[in-house]
């Protein structure tokens, strides 16, 4: 079997969360994977292994999410030995869930191995009305939680996209028109700040698509066709 990345993790405790009824997103503002159900959201961290800097993130989410779950590999030895125990006492300590995943030739097994309880730090109220947004805001899940060095698609890069897609069509256009087309509020500023470089100012008022964004239509064209705006571009270069 190949090395278990922490990104593997990823898939196995969604379907885990899905089953219980939550809408599950991956890689929101730092956290791996959120899952939201009934008003309220969920929030897991994933790593390989069970470690301090692990729990940091578990108790910094608990300032936003009232429920914070831990998801690890199954360990060597299975989980009746002593240190396996030990941490789950620690957990139980921190009021921090903990779910095991354990990958066989057959697939995978996520086991539950302790709740997350009732704790005080829920305090960051800001932070959480900027999960609440994003996390409503994104059409799909487009992101895989734990993965890194990877290009996270956020709200403001599926406008982006958007833009770039409806220039591509218009050739030329303005920001107003952008935005009263697309509904993107802040279409003026994205286009002005440019800052993915896909955008050209043509002159006072005026944009096209840039070579870069001509790329990033390819490079994102399973968001665009997730969201009903696949581009032609393909085509064109």
């Amino acid at each position: 079997m190949e090395r278990i990345l922490e990104k593997d993790l990823y898939e196995p405790v969604k379907e885990f969360f899905i089953e219980k009824g939550y809408d599950i997103k991956g890689e929101i503002l730092g956290c791996d994977l959120l899952g939201y159900k009934n008003g309220e959201f969920i929030c897991t961290e994933l790593k390989r292994n069970f470690t301090i800097e692990l729990l940091y993130q578990a108790v910094e989410r608990q300032r936003f999410c009232k429920e914070v779950y831990v998801a690890i590999i199954y360990p060597k030895g299975g989980t009746f030995r002593k240190d396996f125990k030990k941490k789950i006492m620690l957990c139980r300590c921190l009021k921090i869930g903990l779910i095991t995943v354990r990958f066989n030739k057959n697939g995978y097994i996520v086991n539950e191995h302790l709740k997350p309880l009732k704790h005080d730090r829920y305090k960051n109220y800001k932070k959480l009305e900027k999960i609440k947004k994003e996390f409503k805001n994104r059409t799909d899940d487009f992101n895989q939680g734990g993965s890194v060095r990877k290009q996270i698609v956020t709200v403001y890069r599926e406008n982006s996209l958007r833009i770039a897609r409806f220039l591509e069509k218009e050739e030329i256009c303005t920001p107003k028109d952008i935005k009263n087309k697309l509904e993107i509020e802040n279409a003026s500023t994205i286009l002005y700040k440019n800052y993915y470089g896909w955008f050209i100012r043509v002159s006072r008022g005026l944009y096209k698509l840039s070579k870069d964004g001509k790329a990033a239509l390819i490079k994102y064209g399973y968001v665009l066709k997730s969201i009903g705006e696949e581009s032609e571009v393909e085509n064109v270069l």
